[in-house]
């Protein structure tokens, strides 16, 4: 993906990289935090960033709001049951309203309404 590789080499030589073609000095949780803030200060975001925001972000609005399959971002995001997934992927109305929309074009004319022929017989 294009935008992904932008970043990576706009950080490969910058103070934020890591050692051992790293691209990013991240250890654990708290000093990936402490980075991400070191980030949002350089690009002047005033949001405050977090490892588990940033993972939500992808997982909602990235790939599951694009149409990629919960299975795949599973496997994306390293986790060894859906169910794990499930915790950051949250299906939004447009998420809902594109599925039906893509249903509904999908089903188009392949079912009818059998005929009501009287009270008494409802198939």
């Amino acid at each position: 993906m294009d935008i992904p590789i932008q970043i990576l080499d706009r950080y490969k030589d910058s103070e934020f990289a890591g050692e051992d073609g790293s691209v990013f000095k991240l250890q654990t949780h708290v000093n990936m935090n402490w980075q991400l803030k070191r980030l949002a200060k350089a690009a002047k975001i005033d949001k405050r960033l977090t490892f588990y925001m940033s993972r939500f972000s992808f997982a909602t609005t990235i790939c599951l709001t694009q149409g990629v399959p919960i299975e795949t971002l599973s496997q994306m995001m390293g986790h060894l049951s859906i169910k794990t997934t499930q915790i950051y992927a949250e299906v939004t109305r447009t998420k809902i309203n594109e599925d039906m929309t893509n249903l509904a074009e999908r089903i188009e004319g392949k079912y009818k309404l059998p005929k009501y022929t009287s009270k008494k017989t409802i198939l």
